[in-house]
């Protein structure tokens, strides 16, 4: 990891200098705007991961709900906008696979065995 920090912040010693531009913002260099998509989807992926765990399991989650955006954000602005990037792109695409599995899967699942109270 901190190789990949390294040459994402110093991108004259990597050869990636020009390449460091995305959309609007510079992925050498803290973004704010970055950090807080960050942090919205790293909610989103822990609120959808809720809604695949049984009432029992969620109690005990809702702290994870809160902090681990909170962490996100914080990183986020810590490190360079690709760090960022990436974990808005890990989390939309994990918060997405886990919305489809867990709704194409658990109708299989009601069709096979039937309605279950636990969720």
């Amino acid at each position: 990891l901190n190789l990949t920090i390294e040459a994402i912040k110093y991108p004259y010693y990597s050869n990636t200098y020009d390449y460091s531009h995305f959309l609007w913002f510079d992925l050498t260099q803290s973004d704010f705007i970055v950090a807080l998509i960050a942090g919205f989807t790293s909610f989103l992926q822990a609120l959808v991961s809720l809604l695949a765990m049984s009432r029992k399991e969620r109690q005990s989650k809702y702290f994870t709900l809160i902090i681990s955006p909170a962490i996100i954000i914080w990183w986020s602005l810590s490190l360079p906008s690709g760090i960022g990037l990436y974990w808005t792109i890990n989390s939309t695409f994990i918060a997405l696979q886990i919305f489809f599995a867990y709704y194409y899967y658990s109708k299989l699942a009601i069709k096979k065995f039937g309605n279950s109270n636990d969720y």
